[in-house]
This record gives structure tokens, sequence and C-alpha cells, in this order.
């Protein structure tokens, strides 16, 4: 982070940083502070531009899927088809990426500080941090330790799913929709913490830990895990890219082709108006 931030204030222009930074430190670490601000506020359009893409994508993929699928397997498995759990099976995942993202913080005005510092350290010889720097070493841990975690992390895991199944039968989701909306759930949950990546790149100080975010970060990873190993392994299957792709996102993507280039066809237009 300190080397691309630095890289990005030196090729602005070159002359007048070098310049400040032999004469005057502090309208230096000014233009720092100032090129951190406008990394953050690019990191968050780029992060909700890229949201809405994705609720879009999600929101309509999601209803393709309740047509083509969801609503035949049902009948085909005699079950009963409920209107509130396919409207929630269609709604929830791409309202929970939004929440997601809603919630999602730039860095803090202390990540600023610590970035002009961590540059100023490596370009001013007098504020060179002298004392060395410690990494730390990969965590060992025995046998037991190992199967004790495993163990708890198993539990958490069927707490996780459980919980969430629970909470379906209780608003009288069948099975099919159940497994349906895990599966989405999942997905989206792994999905989101990738995305949220876009602000974390510029994170130099970790936020902090409170008890109410270590028990979420302990009930939820499981459901991201798993995620990410469905998103590892369905990517393998031929046959479900095949349905996913050609079925509903092709016709998505150049649905979004058509609109972006709709929307440049209306800016070419204002710009000759103007």
């Amino acid at each position: 982070v300190f080397f691309n931030i630095l890289a990005d204030v030196i090729a602005e222009n070159p002359n007048d940083e070098y310049k400040k930074a032999k004469t005057d430190h502090n309208e230096f670490a000014l233009d720092i502070t100032k090129k951190c601000e406008k990394k953050y506020t690019n990191a968050r359009s780029r992060l909700w531009r890229a949201a809405f893409r994705s609720i879009l994508y999600i929101f309509i993929t999601k209803s393709v899927f309740v047509l083509l699928f969801e609503i035949p397997i049902i009948k085909w498995f005699g079950e009963e088809v409920s209107t509130l759990s396919l409207a929630i099976n269609i709604g929830f995942p791409a309202l929970l990426l939004f929440i997601i993202v809603l919630f999602s913080q730039v860095p803090s005005e202390a990540n600023t500080k610590k970035i002009v510092v961590g540059i100023e350290e490596i370009i001013f010889e007098e504020k060179r941090k002298l004392s060395p720097i410690t990494l730390r070493p990969p965590v060992k841990r025995g046998a037991f330790m190992n199967a004790m975690f495993g163990i708890i992390y198993s539990i958490t895991f069927f707490s996780s799913f459980g919980f969430v199944i629970w909470a379906l039968d209780k608003i009288h989701f069948n099975w099919v929709s159940t497994l349906i909306f895990l599966f989405f759930l999942a997905f989206v949950s792994f999905f989101s913490i990738r995305i949220r990546k876009i602000i974390g790149e510029l994170r130099v100080i970790e936020p902090k830990e409170t008890i109410f975010s270590f028990l979420v970060d302990f009930f939820y990873m499981p459901i991201v895990a798993t995620g990410k190993f469905l998103s590892e392994n369905f990517s393998r299957v031929n046959v479900f890219i095949f349905i996913m792709d050609f079925i509903m996102e092709a016709p998505f993507k150049a649905l979004v082709e058509i609109v972006e280039e709709w929307a440049k066809y209306v800016k070419e237009r204002r710009e000759e108006i103007v």
C-alpha cells in the first residue's frame, strides 16, 4: 500500500513532489493525504458499481433459476409451491449483498495517518524506523489443538446451517427451496467477501474486533467457506457452467452491454449539445 500510494503521488507531478519532499515535508504529507482520500473515494465508487451490477445480476439470475428450475423441481417431487419461499429465494441473496456493501466502510483517518507515517519512514532518513521489523512466524499447533479446533469448527458449521434451516422451516420452506436457499446463501456470502477486498486493499490498520464482530465471524465463516468450496468445485463442472453461463449469464451480459453502450451514446449526445 505504501509504495503504491507513493508511486501515484510522484507520478502526478514528479518535479514538484521531489521539491516538496526536499524542502516542505508538510506539503508532501498533505499530498499523500489527498491521494489517500481520492483513492478511498474511487474504491467506494468501484465497490458500489460492482455491487450494483452484481445485485442486478443475482436478482435476474435467481428469478430465472426459480422459474426454470425451482418451481418444476418442487412440483416434480410433489411438494407445495410457496409464494413466500419463492419471493424470499429471489430477493434475499441480492438484499444480503446490498446490506453487506452498505455497511462496508472505507479506511479511517487513522489509516491515512499510518500511510503518511509509513511513506515518510521509507523516504526520509531522519524518520526511518530504527527498530527491526519483526515477522510473525507461522502458527504451529499440535495434533490435539488441531483436533479440538476441528471439533469446534464442526459444531459451528452445523450450528450456523442448522439455525438457518430451522428459521426457514418456521416460515414453511420445503426441502427443495431450503437447499436452493442455502446454495445461493453460501455463494453470495463468499462473493461478498471477495467484492469487499476492493476497499480492504487500501487498509493498513485492521478494524478493531468487537464481541459482536467476533461472533458474526465465528458463525458466518463456515457459510463463507462453503461458498468458496462450492465456487471452486462447481467451476470444474462443465454442465453447470453451461447452464449458468449460456442460459442465464449470457443474456444478462448482453443486456448489461446494451445498457452501457446506450449510456455512452447518451453521454456523447449530451456533450455535443453542451
